[in-house]
């Protein structure tokens, strides 16, 4: 019976994991209106590292396409995109600021169009094994505050930065 009971709280504890991570919060996530047929998409908001340790997050994953941790840098005068190979860091107590024109997320080969004022389940996995999954909003891609964009060379044409 004890075994049960150690099984019962053991596989509760899993199931509840994918619902929050400790000491990892979000705050303010949306996803960018997508035009009709764009295969590209973004996302941004703020990670918050409550816990002692720097955490690194690895993945997102999405019912509407592969999504992809991304930076932008400028290089030799140009603002370029490049994937993170090695996620994105949360420092120990801090946050991380995933917006245009710097850190975010990169929805590749989208299947379904991201339209205003729906919202869309994400789950994050972090380098010390937690998931956090939440439901984001998409917004209007005027909430960028930014110019045009092509994703298909992997560069930003123009883009202001917050």
């Amino acid at each position: 019976m004890k075994t049960f009971r150690i099984s019962a709280v053991l596989a509760a504890t899993l199931a509840f994991g994918s619902a929050f991570a400790d000491g990892i919060t979000t705050d303010d996530f949306w996803l960018r209106a997508s035009a009709p047929g764009a295969k590209m998409g973004a996302g941004f908001g703020v990670l918050n590292n409550a816990s002692d340790q720097t955490v690194h997050l690895t993945a997102v994953e999405s019912q509407v396409s592969p999504v992809e941790l991304h930076t932008v840098t400028k290089v030799d005068g140009v603002m370029r995109m490049r994937p993170l190979e090695n996620g994105i860091e949360i420092p120990a107590n801090g946050s991380v600021t995933l917006k245009p024109g710097s850190y975010h997320l990169m929805f590749v080969g989208l299947r379904e169009q991201l339209v205003k004022d729906e919202s869309h389940t994400l789950v994050f996995s972090f380098d010390n094994g937690e998931r956090l999954s939440i439901d984001v909003p998409v917004r209007d891609a005027s909430a960028m505050n930014s110019g045009a964009m092509t994703h298909g060379d992997s560069q930003h044409d123009s883009m202001d930065k917050h």
